[in-house]
């Protein structure tokens, strides 16, 4: 039973979004819904610039403390309910990470920040998946389209997409995508940003879920984050398990199934 517990890594801080009170309060385009347990995303609208955050200073998460500076692990499930290109050639960002900034503005927001963007623009251009990072004002990033995210095919609606941002180390910075389950299949290829602005994104404060879209004609994307877990000071979280996989413990004589994350449930 020990051995089974040793290849879990509780998460610092973990929410599925039934209680919306721990984030800050929702806006038109970008908000939590408490019955149905997400957060939803619209990037189908003009100009928009809305975020919402979460203090990891806050009691139930670092208490105090920011992010470390060397080593984290950031994942959520994310669904498209819709997915269409821009026609217009904009930036349509979906933006997730941690900032220092509680009030963040434009695509590259002020001061430091890790952040992985979907950024989607006409149908004959790209989808731009950037691994950023951001150092008093100035981005280095990772820039890569049509993978892990590709507009041919398009990312499928309905499908749960296992997303995870890692901090290696304080040089490095990680971005992979998975269907299944977290080590289930991999979307595309694994991104690393190892840009000099890296090693300056230190003092992160907020999880951050942000919007800025120019997008035209009702074009664009929409759809929803569920069961956010953020592990601090750690780069590994468990072994590579998927989603079923079970454990019967020697001592007590019990099995235990896999959620895929970082749960053992008692099966029998």
């Amino acid at each position: 039973n020990a051995e089974r517990l040793a290849l879990t890594e509780p998460s610092t801080y973990s929410t599925t979004f039934a209680d919306d009170s721990d984030w800050s309060a929702g806006q038109t385009h970008v908000f939590i819904d408490e019955g149905n347990k997400m957060l939803e995303f619209e990037c189908d609208d003009n100009s928009t610039d809305e975020f919402l955050n979460k203090d990891l200073q806050d009691a139930d998460a670092l208490d105090g403390s920011n992010a470390s500076d060397t080593a984290w692990v950031l994942r959520y499930e994310m669904t498209f309910n819709t997915f269409n290109m821009s026609d217009a050639d904009v930036n349509n960002a979906l933006i997730v990470g941690c900032l220092d900034n509680d009030n963040p503005s434009g695509l590259i927001s002020t001061g430091n920040g890790i952040t992985y963007n979907i950024q989607v623009s006409d149908a004959d251009h790209s989808i731009a998946n950037v691994l950023s990072a951001v150092e008093d004002d100035t981005q280095g990033k990772e820039d890569v389209n049509n993978d892990p995210f590709s507009k041919d095919p398009l990312p499928e609606t309905d499908t749960v997409y296992y997303m995870e941002i890692k901090r290696v180390n304080a040089t490095t910075i990680e971005q992979r995508v998975y269907t299944g389950s977290f080590g289930g299949v991999q979307v595309g290829t694994t991104m690393q940003n190892t840009e000099s602005e890296v090693e300056g994104a230190t003092g992160l404060r907020y999880l951050t879920v942000k919007l800025n879209t120019e997008v035209h004609d009702s074009d664009g994307y929409t759809g929803f984050i569920q069961n956010l877990k953020f592990w601090n000071g750690v780069t590994t979280v468990y072994p590579n398990l998927p989603n079923g996989a079970t454990f019967l413990t020697s001592d007590t004589n019990k099995l235990y199934m896999f959620d895929g994350t970082d749960t053992w449930n008692e099966v029998g």
